[in-house]
C-alpha cells in the first residue's frame, strides 16, 4: 500500500539565539519502486555542510521522485525552485535539476544522469553565477558482507574532471 511521511527540520543557531532554517518535506510511496517528495525550506544564513555542499540563504521548493519502469530499471528526477523575491541568478527559478535512469540488479547499480545547476563563484571579491551542466555515470557496488556503506565510483562528463573512486571493498555479494 501507499506510505506517506512528513519530515520537519529546524536548525537553531546557538550564537544568534534563534532558529535560522526551517524545512518541511512530504514524501510518499504509491507503488513498489515509485516515490515522490516535495519540500519547502526557508534559510536565513548561507552555509556549507561538512560535505562541502553550499546551502544558500533564501526560500526554496524542492521536489523529486523515481518510478520503476521494468525490473531492474527506474527513471527519476530531482529539482529545486528558487522562491526568493526579485530576479533570480541567470534569470532561472529552477536553480538545480537532475534527470536520471537507474539500472539496479542485485549487487550493483548504475545511474546515468543529466544535471543542471546555477553555481555562485567569487572572483576578486565580486560574486557572479554560471550554469553548470553535466552528464554523469555513477557505479555503486552494494550488498557486501561487512560493508555498511556502498562503494562508489563516478566519472562525470565535465571539462577537466577525472574518474573518482571513493572507496574499495573486497567481499562477496548477498543473494
Amino acid at each position: 500500500g501507499a506510505q506517506v511521511s512528513v519530515n520537519a527540520l529546524v536548525n537553531y543557531h546557538h550564537q544568534l539565539g534563534r532558529s535560522t532554517q526551517q524545512s518541511l518535506t512530504l514524501q510518499g510511496n504509491t507503488a513498489p519502486g515509485t516515490n515522490l517528495s516535495v519540500g519547502y525550506t526557508t534559510n536565513e544564513l548561507e552555509f556549507s555542510t561538512p560535505e562541502n555542499v553550499l546551502v544558500p540563504a533564501g526560500e526554496a521548493l524542492t521536489f523529486g521522485g523515481a518510478m520503476a519502469l521494468a525490473d531492474p530499471w527506474s527513471l527519476g528526477f530531482t529539482g529545486r525552485f528558487n522562491l526568493n523575491a526579485g530576479k533570480p541568478p541567470l534569470e532561472r527559478r529552477l536553480d538545480h535539476g537532475e534527470l536520471f535512469v537507474d539500472y539496479h540488479p542485485v549487487c550493483y547499480a548504475i545511474r546515468a544522469s543529466y544535471k543542471e545547476e546555477v553555481v555562485p563563484t567569487t572572483t576578486a571579491g565580486v560574486q557572479s553565477y554560471y550554469l553548470n551542466r553535466r552528464f554523469a555515470i555513477t557505479f555503486e557496488l552494494a550488498g557486501f558482507v561487512g560493508g555498511p556503506t556502498p562503494n562508489r565510483a563516478s566519472a562525470e562528463g565535465t571539462p577537466g574532471s577525472t574518474a573518482m573512486i571513493e572507496s574499495t571493498h573486497a567481499a562477496r555479494c548477498h543473494s
